[in-house]
């Protein structure tokens, strides 16, 4: 495949990601684009987004899963990959590479993003709060006030999840105790 073939493609995926005959055809050459040296890993994350946005979860995940076993060190493929597992409800696995990304890169808002998200899920919500902050900074350093805006709406919806996960503890607490005593 040539390289006007393969920037056809991408542009193709990127205009109409819901295409179900675009989508085919390039997945049907994901192996193809895998192997060519610079346009083959975008082309493929463009492959695994575009099937995520469809709802394909398992799809994307397996995707996301070659290019990193092409390019372990591919930070979007790792963010996608992420991505899938927080809408799989498998947010262990999304906290370990939104870590990953941290690590590779301490200033990527989208790691600190990730952690917050799969920590809120399991219901850690501090940490949640402390990635949501450092993003916070971030933006600030970055003069990004929509990104700031974003942040601060999400830990005022983690403090209200870890405020409703006390309640509902402390009705649980309450409704045994009664239980209890009646005996």
């Amino acid at each position: 495949m040539s390289e006007t073939q393969a920037d056809s493609v991408i542009a193709e995926i990127t205009a109409n990601p819901y295409s179900d005959p675009a989508i085919y055809e390039a997945a049907t050459q994901f192996s193809d684009f895998i192997a060519m040296p610079k346009k083959g890993i975008p082309i493929c994350i463009s492959l695994a987004e575009a099937e995520r946005k469809k709802g394909n979860i398992e799809e994307a995940k397996k995707m996301f899963g070659v290019i990193l076993l092409m390019a372990p060190e591919n930070i979007q493929a790792m963010i996608g990959l992420a991505e899938c597992l927080i809408d799989d409800e498998e947010p262990e696995q999304a906290f370990l590479l939104s870590a990953a990304i941290i690590a590779s890169d301490y200033s990527r808002v989208d790691g600190y993003m990730l952690s917050a998200r799969s920590n809120t899920m399991m219901e850690r919500y501090e940490q949640a709060e402390a990635d949501l902050k450092i993003v916070i900074d971030l933006a600030k350093k970055n003069n990004d006030g929509r990104l700031e805006l974003l942040a601060e709406k999400m830990i005022r919806a983690v403090s209200n999840a870890a405020e409703a996960a006390l309640a509902a503890e402390a009705a649980e607490e309450e409704s045994a105790s009664d239980v209890d005593s009646k005996d």
